[in-house]
């Protein structure tokens, strides 16, 4: 981390910042974390929605209260990017806030209007759900068994 914080004197990239949150995870340094949360929490001006919508993620994770904040702002930065809407909302829901930000709901419908064939939203009927249960549960199945075998 020493190294890493000689970089960022030097510099302001996403790069290090993500290196630095990894980093801080996989150490277990959790005050640490809280730390960086408010970090980029001041300098949010700074980031892209998809760095804030990452971040918010983070803060989900770490229970920061700065996680309904840091959603908000990553979409108000880019309302139109059906992944930034997606994780902002997931954000939310993980930490049990979806239903305390008003516009929360209507990040998921967006996202699902915004978003391609290939996601990161797809629409689909009950019945197109039903249909592809079969498919998912086998895929499931597949993974279970490659993850207990090693």
């Amino acid at each position: 981390l020493e190294q890493l914080a000689i970089l960022e004197a030097r510099r302001d990239h996403e790069d290090d910042r993500r290196l630095r949150y990894q980093l801080l995870i996989a150490t277990g340094q959790w005050e640490a974390l809280d730390g960086f949360i408010e970090d980029q929490w001041a300098r949010r001006a700074g980031r892209s929605g998809e760095e804030l919508a990452e971040l918010a993620l983070i803060a989900a994770q770490s229970r920061s209260k700065r996680t309904d904040a840091i959603a908000i702002a990553a979409v108000r930065v880019d309302p139109d990017n059906p992944s930034v809407l997606l994780r902002a909302y997931s954000a939310l829901t993980c930490a049990g806030l979806e239903e305390q930000v008003d516009e929360a709901g209507s990040w998921i419908m967006r996202a699902a209007e915004l978003s391609g064939d290939d996601g990161p939203v797809r629409m689909a009927s009950l019945q197109e759900l039903l249909n592809g249960s079969p498919a998912w549960n086998e895929r499931v199945g597949i993974a279970i068994k490659a993850l207990a075998t090693g």
